[in-house]
């Protein structure tokens, strides 16, 4: 019999154990990815990778979230698209826009899983044909929002996925289909990203969805 085998699975054993300790601990420290556009950054959040630009307001964890009026005001995606854009954008809300609450019907483009964990979804007038962007946060990466949104969020993302299907992380993949989508105005970076609207203006997050895919 070999006597040394035993040492050597004990010696394998531990360097296992110490390669996991490592890597949790880059986790906790936090993990970073580009985005789409080059200059984004995502970071480990619990299990999921959660954004970081004006990503307080973008998941209605800012200090001025309970500010916002959640009673939907219904209005068109041609009307948000001519909206004028904010000269520079800040870690604060920008008014009216930002502390509102709007209702549009819309016909679905394409949608992604984005790396911060949101489902960048593309929705377009079904008049105009002109597109803007909605986003629908993760549950784990919304829970400092207001008693009561954060189950919003979850909910308007999981009628999303069961009237569409999970989106794929890899690339856009189309849909069709039409919805009625409720969100809080919130103004972008236009950076280049798909079916963004001229002013970059989106609903960020979606607090309800109602629609179905063919």
């Amino acid at each position: 019999m070999d006597r040394r085998r035993p040492s050597r699975r004990l010696s394998l054993l531990s360097s296992a154990v110490a390669l996991l300790a490592t890597l949790v601990g880059l986790v906790a420290q936090g993990a970073f990815a580009l985005q789409p556009s080059g200059a984004l950054q995502t970071r480990v959040h619990g299990r999921a990778a959660c954004g970081t630009e004006r990503w307080a307001i973008k998941t209605m964890s800012d200090s001025q979230a309970s500010h916002v009026n959640l009673t939907a005001h219904s209005t068109s995606i041609s009307a948000l698209r001519a909206k004028a854009a904010p000269a520079s954008l800040g870690t604060t809300r920008i008014a009216p826009v930002e502390l509102t609450t709007y209702r549009v019907h819309a016909r679905l483009v394409e949608f992604k899983l984005e790396s911060d964990s949101d489902i960048h979804l593309v929705v377009a007038d079904p008049s105009t044909g002109g597109s803007m962007i909605v986003e629908l946060p993760l549950l784990s990466c919304v829970s400092s929002a207001p008693a009561g949104v954060a189950q919003r969020i979850a909910a308007a993302r999981h009628a999303l996925i069961s009237a569409c299907g999970q989106p794929p992380s890899t690339h856009f993949a189309h849909i069709n289909g039409s919805a009625t989508i409720t969100g809080v105005g919130f103004f972008d970076f236009q950076h280049g990203q798909a079916g963004v609207a001229p002013n970059a203006i989106e609903l960020h997050p979606v607090l309800r969805f109602s629609g179905s895919c063919s």
